[in-house]
C-alpha cells in the first residue's frame, strides 16, 4: 500500500487550490489507497483558492451556474454542486449590490448558485472593462 495524495481544485473557479489533500477515514486516520487505485489526480478541495479567498475578503459574492435539474434537494453535498455545474463563468458581485438585486441570505461561504441565465444577464449589464 501506498499514499496516493491528490491536488485539490478551488471549489469555486476550478483552478488549482495549492491543497494536497489525503482522503481519511471517519475516525481520523489517513486512508491508504491500493496500488491500483487510478482515480483522478485532481480533487475537489475544501477550500477556495487564494484569488478567490482575496475576493471574498474583500467583500465579494460569487455567483455559480447550477443545472437546476441536477440538485434533487437543498441539502446537496459540495460534489453534487461541483458535477452540475454548467461551464466555469462565475460572477463576482460586492455583497451591497447582491443584497440590492436578490432577495436570499448570503451563506457562510460566500457562494450563491443560479441558473445560467442569471449569470448572462449580470455580465450583459456590467460595465465593460477596457
Amino acid at each position: 500500500m501506498h499514499l496516493n495524495p491528490k491536488l485539490g481544485v478551488c471549489p469555486i473557479c476550478h483552478n488549482d487550490s495549492g491543497d494536497i489533500l489525503l482522503r481519511s477515514l471517519p475516525n481520523g486516520d489517513i486512508r491508504l489507497f491500493e496500488k491500483e487505485d487510478n482515480g483522478p489526480h485532481h480533487v475537489l478541495s475544501p477550500n477556495p483558492c487564494k484569488e478567490c479567498e482575496e475576493r471574498i475578503g474583500a467583500g465579494y459574492v460569487a455567483l455559480i451556474a447550477l443545472d437546476p435539474s441536477a440538485i434533487k434537494s437543498d441539502t446537496a453535498s459540495s460534489e453534487q454542486i461541483h458535477q452540475s455545474r454548467v461551464g466555469d463563468e462565475i460572477a463576482w458581485i460586492k455583497e451591497e449590490a447582491f443584497k440590492r438585486m436578490f432577495d436570499v441570505a448570503i451563506p457562510a461561504q460566500r457562494v450563491v448558485a443560479c441558473e445560467p441565465e442569471v449569470i448572462t444577464v449580470l455580465k450583459e449589464r456590467m460595465p465593460k472593462e477596457d
